[in-house]
């Protein structure tokens, strides 16, 4: 019996905190570099049956909710600047730029990484990619949550809902990507961009390898 309790405080344990990737570049240098913010790549599926939401719909809501993954994570970096040797745009300007050029969030990927840094006259760019699946309604999911909880079964979150979430550092004199960072997680469906933004970035901080050394 012990050894089983053990197990699903182990299983628990690694729901809740997620499956995480990174990969460094290790003989790139950015030091100084200035990278813009990207809107990010948003993806959500639902069980449009169950859920009664439109493709159109959650088309609409995604692009809503890359600005406001873009301004999470600027926030973020910009509040963790003096601890980095490069630096960030700000994604007013960065839209600003975007809109001048007629560069619509539906043509983000028309142009490469290269391309978008020029245009944004920036040493290269962050980008994020949030993938969302959404099985069941929000109150199911929780309910199934609570149960677990209830009757100690210790099974964590649902993994009917989870959102994957991709992190990626390009440079322009580097000529390639030179670090990313991948989290994912259970549950997400009834989480806030912003809060969904700081469980990356959190996350992702403890990977970033573009620190100013102490």
């Amino acid at each position: 019996m012990k050894k089983i309790r053990m197990m699903s405080v182990f299983v628990a344990v690694g729901l809740l905190t997620g499956c995480a990737r990174t990969y460094t570049d290790k003989s790139a240098n950015v030091d100084g570099q200035t990278f813009a913010v990207l809107p990010f790549d948003v993806q959500i599926v639902k069980n449009i049956n169950v859920q009664r939401t439109t493709q159109a719909q959650l088309d609409e809501q995604a692009k809503k909710e890359a600005y406001r993954y873009q301004s999470s994570a600027y926030s973020y970096m910009l509040s963790k600047q003096k601890d980095f040797v490069i630096a960030f745009q700000d994604p007013d300007e960065t839209n600003t730029l975007l809109k001048r050029n007629r560069i619509t969030y539906e043509k983000l990927h028309d142009l490469t990484k290269a391309e978008l840094s020029a245009l944004l006259k920036v040493d290269g760019v962050m980008w994020g990619k949030m993938y969302r699946h959404e099985l069941m309604p929000q109150a199911l999911a929780k309910g199934i949550d609570i149960l677990s909880t209830q009757t100690k079964l210790g099974l964590g979150p649902t993994t009917a809902n989870e959102a994957t979430m991709n992190l990626s550092l390009f440079s322009k004199p580097e000529k390639r990507v030179v670090w990313t960072y991948q989290l994912k997680v259970p549950g997400g469906a009834d989480e806030s961009p912003e809060s969904i933004t700081t469980q990356l970035m959190n996350n992702a901080a403890r990977k970033f390898p573009y620190r100013k050394r102490r």
